[in-house]
């Protein structure tokens, strides 16, 4: 829900997910490869780059989250993608 909140971010495929969800970049202003770096400056990793496997999905990230997560976990990377997205 909070990077479905980001202005230029979409949630692909359902609200529904178990582990893995789809965040689609095509409206974020950006090159997908220039948010990624940008997150990496800052120790995140950027999910995993779907437009080569993908090209049909156009600029997509597919991102995991397999563990128990505080809200802190959950917060930071959306903080950063808003920060980064601006």
């Amino acid at each position: 829900d909070r990077l479905a909140a980001i202005r230029g971010l979409q949630v692909r495929f359902g609200p529904g997910f178990f582990r893995e969800f789809v965040v689609d970049f095509s409206a974020a202003g950006k090159p997908l490869a220039q948010i990624d770096a940008e997150l990496c400056e800052r120790g995140i990793f950027g999910g995993a780059d779907l437009s080569r496997a993908f090209p049909e999905l156009g600029p997509c990230a597919l991102y995991c989250v397999t563990e128990p997560h505080t809200q802190a976990d959950i917060d930071r990377p959306a903080d950063a993608l808003t920060e980064v997205i601006r």
